[in-house]
């Protein structure tokens, strides 16, 4: 099966659907975030040898390392990562995000080293 892996920082706390920020502080967090997953996936897709693949049905495995032991609801964490699914459309991984499926996310903690770890597979 083919797949990729990236690995992004943890989500900035404006991507929560919880956050009540002003606008337009949430739509710089979402261009940001949406371009570092793109960058993250068109570099992991060069290494895997896989040039404009454009994915039409694939799955995700998605991991989040937190710094801090909080409780956080794993319906919000993944719904922090639309931009990440964007991106991964913008760098031609995939033809559409609406294609994409996904596992539980799962949750761990590293205080050292916060960040999502994301496994995308071809189906």
């Amino acid at each position: 099966m083919t797949s990729i892996h990236i690995t992004l920082p943890f989500p900035p706390k404006e991507l929560n659907p919880n956050w009540r920020g002003h606008w337009s502080v949430k739509a710089k967090a979402v261009k940001g975030y949406r371009a570092h997953a793109w960058a993250a996936t068109k570099q992991a897709c060069g290494k895997a040898g896989l040039h404009y693949p454009q994915w039409k049905r694939a799955m995700s495995r998605v991991t989040f390392y937190a710094k801090t032991p909080n409780r956080r609801d794993r319906d919000n964490l993944a719904a922090m990562l639309k931009p990440v699914w964007d991106g991964a459309a913008d760098a031609d991984l995939l033809l559409n995000d609406s294609g994409l499926g996904h596992y539980p996310a799962g949750l761990e903690l590293d205080p050292a080293n916060p960040r999502v770890e994301i496994t995308i597979e071809k189906v």
